[in-house]
């Protein structure tokens, strides 16, 4: 890990390289579309303008992607935390202490788990970034009031879990840290989804899952059952993240969630 660059630098590296990657990925996806429409006038594909440029996105994404593998391994305080599934970790990880390194774990953490969460929708080539999640950080801190609301101490209350987590999800939502896609196409129950509700909605909820169960650990893959709630009561969270001022409203809806879980 390169430790001598302030975490702010290391982050603004890997995010270009993702903005990088992803224009790469939009460019081949937008191309192959074109290249598809031409394949009933029997084009072909391979030939010409379209052919090269397909060629370069395929060839700018692989070497982007070794790009931020590389400087993950170089920049990251923690390069396993951005391979394998998503953990879920308690509020205190986050919110028990103020300190630079507890606002670079919540972005760091957040942008993987969200990242996992949108592929695990159907979107191929979400847009993120890590440091919107730090802002929601700073956002969310300016509410959260410590206190043994962990896994590590359970004799924290459930509403005082929930009203926590309703004001991290709150501070994400504002933040607004998925960039692309806007919405989720879900197709079997003939819906859009905001994306960035959905993800608030799920990164909090696990997030608060974790700090009222002691039995959950970070090797537990909590997100499935997660999003299937976040699924089941989209129109709730959506209703109670709009009255943003008002967090005593999402934190029922998390109430009602946290105990069933996961």
């Amino acid at each position: 890990m390169a430790s001598f660059l302030p975490e702010e630098l290391r982050t603004k590296v890997k995010e270009r390289l993702r903005d990088a990657r992803f224009l790469a990925r939009e460019m081949r996806a937008s191309t192959r579309k074109g290249q598809d429409s031409q394949a009933s006038e029997g084009a072909d594909h391979a030939a010409g303008p379209t052919g090269l440029v397909t060629a370069i996105a395929d060839f700018s994404d692989s070497a982007l992607s070794a790009l931020e593998s590389v400087a993950i391994g170089l920049l990251s305080s923690d390069p396993k935390a951005h391979f394998g599934n998503a953990s879920a970790y308690p509020l205190s990880r986050y919110f028990d202490r103020e300190s630079a390194s507890a606002q670079a774990m919540f972005a760091r953490d957040c942008y993987f788990a969200a990242k996992q969460v949108l592929l695990a929708k159907g979107i191929s080539n979400p847009h993120l970034s890590e440091e919107l999640f730090a802002e929601a950080h700073r956002l969310a801190a300016k509410g959260q009031q410590p206190s043994p609301g962990t896994a590590a101490n359970p004799d924290a209350s459930l509403d005082d879990i929930s009203l926590r987590a309703a004001v991290m999800a709150t501070a994400i939502l504002r933040a607004r840290p998925v960039e692309a896609p806007r919405h989720i196409e879900d197709t079997a129950n003939g819906r859009m989804l905001d994306s960035n509700i959905y993800s608030a909605a799920a990164l909090a909820l696990a997030t608060a899952v974790a700090s009222y169960h002691e039995d959950v650990t970070v090797d537990d893959d909590i997100y499935p059952g997660v999003c299937a709630a976040v699924d089941a009561r989209y129109a709730l969270f959506a209703k109670a993240l709009a009255s943003q001022d008002r967090p005593e409203d999402l934190a029922r809806v998390f109430a009602d969630l946290i105990p069933h879980l996961p």
